[in-house]
């Protein structure tokens, strides 16, 4: 990290001076060296904090078995991990570990030194941003020995400790904003499963295929991808709370027209993940021009018959998700076919109450885009503050 002219009693020095920086080992294989008492962190643990920053509370644990074979090592609480290796190298995923902990080779571990607060070098490396230290983003990876010779600003101990508490107001804001969102999410879930799911017995139960236009597949033939195109969506696309058009593939525009002549996705359709991650619906909210591939299927809703926002709940539902999900092929990448997603059974309330439902959904999804916008001025808040902080502009 270059650092420019620093505040008076700030120095610059190596992150290996002031830590000590080391990677974990490889996991432990077979089932009986899990379920024992001991923590241990995997790349993916990183993907689910607690409060943003630590990680520990949803690990895997391991038996002292495992450790003597495997000869792990034990790292310390407050140290600091992130993806060293592999494509989670990426995702910029940072963390500090809430209790003593055995680590994945995948991970790198820094462990501060009395003079350094673990707190300043985790925001510290926020602002870096891990994924620029890696040199290759096709096959991405982080030396240990790259980490080591990183020079940092480090200012006195009691100047981190002032940047951290700062630092940690504004973090404490991003996470009341995310789980505010969250929260209307599971609220609407739980909404939808009081009035219809409940006491689902007393409402009549239908083939999904009875009340659809068109439930459409497309060919498996993939299109060649161009560097500039039309987007081309497939199943990890629709994976999160909506349609995620960015970093998306593109195909030409005449693979796009080809492709849409047999399945043209419109406002309000909906998109059904049929490979990979099985059994998520999300609903087409604006008119854009894109393609879809075949690990997705494009559902055309009768909606004199049902509503689309209803439909979107229903198929995402734990409900109609067991059933898809006890009809899928494939050992490793689970696959659903057509016949299997026309016949899944749905519950079906009077139109006038899916209505209802819908108008609450939009009501909510409202407040979630001010929700979702005052999240991101607090993000561009808390980024303007990393900066300052590191150029000693905050104390």
């Amino acid at each position: 990290m270059k650092t420019k002219k620093l505040p008076q009693g700030w120095k610059e020095v190596e992150l290996g001076e002031i830590t000590l920086v080391d990677s974990g080992q490889g996991a432990p294989q077979g089932e009986k060296f899990f379920g024992g008492d001991k923590l241990f962190v995997r790349a993916g643990d990183l993907n689910n904090l607690t409060g943003g920053i630590y990680v520990g509370n949803f690990c895997g644990k391991i038996t002292d078995e495992a450790i003597k074979k495997y000869k792990l090592k034990l790292y310390k609480k407050g140290s600091i991990v992130f993806p060293k290796s592999g494509m989670s190298v990426l995702t910029g995923n940072i963390a500090i570990l809430k209790e003593d902990s055995y680590i994945v080779n995948h991970l790198a571990i820094i462990e501060p030194s009395k003079d350094t607060n673990n707190l300043f070098l985790f925001y510290l490396f926020k602002k870096i941003g891990v994924e620029n230290l890696t040199q290759n983003n096709a096959y991405p990876s982080i030396r240990i020995s790259d980490i080591k010779d990183l020079k940092i600003p480090l200012p006195p101990l009691e100047t981190q400790k002032k940047i951290v508490a700062v630092l940690e107001k504004a973090e404490s804001l991003k996470e009341k904003r995310k789980r505010a969102l969250e929260h209307s999410d599971d609220y609407l879930k739980s909404l939808f499963y009081e009035m219809f799911l409940k006491e689902k017995d007393k409402l009549a139960i239908a083939k999904l295929e009875n009340y659809c236009i068109q439930i459409i597949d497309i060919e498996h033939k993939m299109p060649k991808a161009v560097e500039r195109g039309v987007p081309f969506l497939s199943a990890k696309d629709v994976v999160g709370s909506k349609i995620n058009f960015d970093n998306v593939k593109t195909i030409s525009e005449e693979d796009h027209l080809r492709l849409n002549k047999r399945c043209n996705p419109e406002e309000s359709d909906i998109l059904y993940s049929r490979i990979g991650s099985i059994g998520v619906a999300k609903r087409i909210k604006a008119s854009k021009k894109f393609s879809i591939s075949y690990s997705l299927i494009l559902i055309k809703p009768d909606h004199n018959k049902i509503n689309n926002i209803f439909l979107e709940f229903a198929l995402n539902s734990d409900f109609v998700f067991h059933q898809a999900k006890s009809h899928t092929r494939g050992i490793g990448v689970p696959d659903l076919n057509m016949k299997t997603i026309k016949n899944l059974k749905i519950p079906l309330p009077p139109l006038d109450l899916q209505k209802k439902f819908a108008s609450i959904v939009e009501k909510v999804e409202k407040l979630k885009e001010k929700q979702a916008k005052s999240r991101d001025e607090i993000d561009e808040l808390f980024n303007s503050l990393m900066q300052r902080a590191f150029r000693g502009e905050l104390v």
